[in-house]
This record gives C-alpha cells, sequence and structure tokens, in this order.
C-alpha cells in the first residue's frame, strides 16, 4: 500500500527533495544551491525593500511637515521636478522587479501563493503593462489608470501580514491549499512575502504622486502667460534678480 506524502509549508519546503526524485550527494548538492540562490534572493529584494521603505516613510515625513512649512514645500517640489518625467519609468522598473520576484517564488523556490498573495498578484501584475504603456507614450492619464492598483495592493498586504502575526484570524477560504499564514520568508525579523509587495506598492503609490503633481504643474505652466513661463525657466528672474519662488499645488 502506497502512502501520500503530507503537504508540507514553510521556507524549505520545496527544497525538501529534488526535482528529479534523486538520492545521495548529487542530489544534496542540487537541494542546498537551490536553496542558496533563494535565500540570496530573498535577501537582497528584502534588502530593497527597507530601502524603499526609509525612502517612503521619510517622503511621507517630509509632505506633512510641508503642509506646516514654505521651506519644506520648496524642498518636495525640488524633489518632484528632479523625477519630473521619469516617474513612470521608475515605477514600472519596481513593478517588474515585484513581479520577477513573484514568479521566482513560485516557480523556482516552489512556494505556493495562497489566496492573499494571489490578490496582490491581480493588483501588481496589470501595473507593468499600464506603467510601461504610460512612460512609453507620456501619457499623464496613466497615472490615474493605476492609482487604485497600489491602494488595493497595500491594503490586502496589510490585511495579510495581521494574519501572518494572527494565525488564528485566518479565514477557512484562506485555509485551503497554501495558509495565508505560511511564513515562506522572514528576513530582518519582519520582511515577508507581503511586506515586499506592500513595499514595492507603497513606493510605486508616492511615485504616482509626484507624476500626478508633475503633470499638473505642467499643465498649469502651458496655460500660464510668456512671461511667466520664462520665469519658471530661469529661477534667478525675481525681483531684483533675487530666486524666484517655487509653487507648490494650491499656491496662489
Amino acid at each position: 500500500m502506497s502512502t501520500a506524502t503530507p503537504p508540507c509549508y514553510g521556507r524549505n519546503a520545496a527544497l525538501r527533495f529534488s526535482p528529479e526524485g534523486q538520492t545521495g550527494p548529487g542530489a544534496e548538492s542540487s537541494r542546498m544551491n537551490k536553496k542558496d540562490v533563494t535565500d540570496a534572493v530573498a535577501t537582497t529584494l528584502a534588502t530593497l525593500a527597507v530601502f524603499l521603505e526609509v525612502l517612503v516613510v521619510l517622503l511621507a515625513l517630509l509632505a506633512f511637515v510641508a503642509l506646516f512649512s514654505k521651506r519644506a514645500r520648496r524642498i518636495l517640489v525640488g524633489l518632484r521636478d528632479t523625477f519630473a518625467g521619469s516617474e513612470l519609468w521608475i515605477a514600472f522598473f519596481i513593478a517588474l522587479a515585484a513581479t520577477l520576484g513573484s514568479l521566482f517564488f513560485s516557480e523556482y523556490s516552489g512556494f505556493i501563493p495562497c489566496r492573499l498573495c494571489w490578490l496582490q498578484r491581480i493588483a501588481m501584475y496589470p501595473l507593468v503593462i499600464i506603467l510601461l504603456v504610460g512612460a512609453i507614450r507620456r501619457d499623464r492619464g496613466a497615472v490615474y489608470y493605476a492609482l487604485p492598483f497600489p491602494v488595493i495592493g497595500v491594503i490586502v498586504g496589510v490585511y495579510h501580514k495581521y494574519i501572518e502575526i494572527h494565525p488564528e484570524a485566518e479565514s477557512a477560504g484562506c485555509k485551503v491549499g497554501a495558509p495565508c499564514a505560511t511564513k515562506w520568508i522572514e528576513e530582518f525579523g519582519y520582511v515577508t512575502i507581503p511586506v515586499l509587495a506592500m513595499s514595492a506598492f507603497a513606493a510605486i503609490f508616492a511615485l504616482l504622486l509626484f507624476a500626478r503633481s508633475s503633470g499638473r504643474a505642467a499643465a498649469r505652466l502651458e496655460d500660464a502667460p510668456a512671461e511667466d513661463r520664462d520665469l519658471h525657466v530661469h529661477p534667478t528672474g525675481g525681483p531684483g534678480g533675487e530666486p524666484a519662488p517655487l509653487a507648490l499645488e494650491g499656491d496662489e
């Protein structure tokens, strides 16, 4: 009588047996190589995620301070102008990296996506196409097509992380197939797959807001009189040769 191998969940669940079902030193070497590659990719992606998280938090703090400080607002608009025209390209590469990373974990490492993973994939994968087409065509409307996806992705990611921390809150539907509480990776004590996704979604959302602000500023500049456009192009054109003030949305 044959017995079926019970499903096994965890970081190295897919690495316990070689793909060919071999045994011996060769199979062990193969398993270790796959595990090493998976660990290296996970650590690299986690490091990039932490970097994105720091940038997004600093940007959020700057935006909050800009509500009360004109100097902070000028710094913020300076950052916006620095990235003007490249926001969609940067967001595209982040979405592409997130997409390839998710496919690497499922197709190479053998991690089984849970239901919440699939919802986050549904929110991420279309961004690759939307952002690429928008960047190539320089379509300002792409910002509005793309904005809902990172918002949905972050919401699902927050819930997914909550389930990881509180497995008892997992719904019955999440327990079918791969449990949503499974931590396939855990880097730096907190970076799991939903955290990787949330970091990418948050960075993309911030870039889209920059692109939206840049688009509105460009539209106002196009409608402005010629002398105002020259003042924007030559920032030292203020009275008496002083630097002209930078204006954010809402400035009169």
